[in-house]
């Protein structure tokens, strides 16, 4: 499959990551979890998981359910 830029957002949101639960620790089994591609841009290597759970969380969930909820329907 080609990875052109007219289908990268469709296959960003489709994919989870390696991500760093506390970014300034190293890449181990107790460290790391699979997050979604929108979260892990969100967090970034500036939040720790539970500053991101505090203050992005809630909205990025929000977000999901109204996402969920307004699905173009396909006939």
């Amino acid at each position: 499959m080609e990875n052109s830029s007219s289908n990268w957002p469709n296959l960003a949101g489709a994919r989870h990551e390696l991500e760093r639960k506390n970014p300034d620790a190293g890449y181990s089994p107790e460290n790391c979890t699979l997050i979604c591609y929108y979260c892990n841009n969100d967090k970034s290597y500036v939040y720790s998981e539970d500053e991101y759970r505090q203050f992005f969380a809630p909205a990025r969930a929000r977000h999901f359910d109204y996402l969920a909820n307004n699905l173009p329907s396909h006939h």
